[in-house]
């Protein structure tokens, strides 16, 4: 039994009154009103629209029937070297086997990378890297029109 102060003469009353003993006031749960259900209504909106936003770059790079458009995205060429944003968007994300990496970036949107691990250096995994928002979606299977 918790207590709570009454909202008409600041009184402590149990929460499993109905009514404020020295008062009489009604005691009960808050309500919360309409303002907060706009907020969650808003809250959920954009998150769905982020999701969708994901999901969209994710499979239009994964899907073998947009490969060929899924390549032309991205740089034609691959980059060896060390990229310190990616590393550190990979390891914040708990991704393991990347002992060797290489990568291309989005020709249409910034930090954002298709990424190739390995840890043998013949058996690769794709990942979606998006390093300004420390974001990776992966593994996916490897493409071929990215060679």
């Amino acid at each position: 039994m918790a207590l709570v102060k009454c909202k008409e003469c600041g009184n402590e009353v149990s929460t499993t009154a109905k009514t404020c003993p020295k008062c009489g006031a009604k005691v009960g749960p808050k309500h919360y009103g309409c303002g907060a259900l706009i907020v969650a209504f808003i809250v959920v909106v954009i998150m769905v629209k982020c999701i969708s936003n994901v999901s969209d770059t994710t499979s239009s790079s994964s899907s073998s029937g947009n490969s060929e458009s899924a390549a032309r995205q991205y740089e034609s060429q691959w980059h060896p070297e060390f990229h310190k944003g990616i590393t550190q968007t990979l390891a914040e994300n708990g991704i393991r086997g990347c002992g060797e990496y290489k990568y291309k970036a989005s020709l249409k949107h910034d930090n954002e990378y298709v990424v190739y691990c390995t840890s043998d250096g013949k058996n690769w995994s794709a990942y979606l890297v998006w390093t300004s928002i420390k974001k990776v979606t992966g593994p996916h299977r490897t493409d071929p029109s990215f060679d």
